[in-house]
């Protein structure tokens, strides 16, 4: 599934800027990491080779481009490596920098961060510092993360659409071909097109409700999921056909414009589909209490 996702990133988004980015900052780092090792040669270096061979990582990352996560993941522990080279004046201006930025992290971690570094200078150490930057890190790759998860779902749902559309096409061959013809309600014309418009109603509401979380929330498990989202789509596309049938049963005594047109039947596929899905989310909701942790 990993393996997909990592396509799917690929397909849609060059992430040209991103490499760029995670380029520009390794070779920024290894200026300031060969400075520090020239300053410590004389002393224990046992954190020289650990930041080497972070730095390798990111290289193998950045040369293979297929986990932009994994770069940065190995580009930060190379960071916190090299604290172990500052002198003691650059530790207690890093964590001067990280109690600043503490707050603008929105859960535990920052206040533990709060925590470690609330002592004073004499007694701070460089597993303080560390410490606290490995949660700094922790906290922004999971936001990183959860953009690109959002991303992955919504391209899922758009691959979704788009094959869906196909479903489309008789009905439209069929109204420019023969213009004069009345649809026949149940004819596979009409269904097929309700079918991809229940389908559609669903993906608007999933993608809705992924673009709609924000930075502090959880992300659960079943939106994680790539064959979920398929799934919750392709339920709508059944509820928005069911909806169909209520609506040419009169079960349901709803209008919309002339009913002897398609357009009406569509539009009501397409509500079925939304709310449809809607329901359907909030029922795995209630069954599914873990989450994937964003915080």
């Amino acid at each position: 599934m990993s393996k997909i996702q990592g396509r799917t990133r690929t397909r849609l988004w060059a992430q040209t800027s991103d490499y760029a980015r995670l380029q520009r900052e390794l070779k920024s780092f290894q200026v300031e990491f060969a400075s520090l090792e020239e300053k410590t040669k004389e002393l224990d270096t046992g954190w020289v080779t650990a930041a080497r061979s972070e730095i390798g990582n990111v290289q193998e990352y950045l040369t293979a481009k297929n986990n932009i996560e994994g770069g940065w993941v190995s580009l930060h522990a190379a960071r916190r490596h090299a604290v172990f080279g500052m002198s003691v004046v650059e530790q207690r201006l890093l964590a001067s920098m990280l109690r600043a930025e503490a707050p603008k992290i929105v859960s535990w971690r920052g206040q533990e961060m709060m925590r470690l570094l609330d002592v004073p200078d004499a007694e701070l150490t460089a597993y303080r510092v560390t410490h606290a930057m490995a949660l700094r890190d922790e906290y922004f790759s999971n936001q990183y993360h959860k953009l690109w998860l959002v991303g992955s779902q919504i391209a899922i749902l758009l691959y979704a659409c788009g094959v869906g559309l196909l479903l489309l096409v008789p009905l439209v061959v069929s109204s420019s071909r023969h213009p004069e013809m009345a649809v026949v309600q149940w004819g596979y014309q009409i269904v097929a097109a309700v079918l991809f418009f229940g389908l559609l109603g669903a993906a608007f509401s999933a993608a809705g409700s992924l673009m709609n979380a924000d930075a502090t929330s959880k992300i659960p498990e079943r939106v994680a999921n790539q064959f979920v989202t398929i799934a919750r789509a392709l339920l709508g596309a059944g509820v928005g056909l069911a909806g169909y049938a209520m609506y040419q049963s009169r079960i349901l005594m709803v209008h919309f414009g002339d009913d002897r047109e398609p357009g009406s039947a569509l539009a009501v596929a397409f509500l079925f589909g939304f709310a449809g899905e809607r329901i359907i989310a909030q029922v795995l909701g209630s069954l599914g209490p873990r989450q994937t942790e964003t915080k």
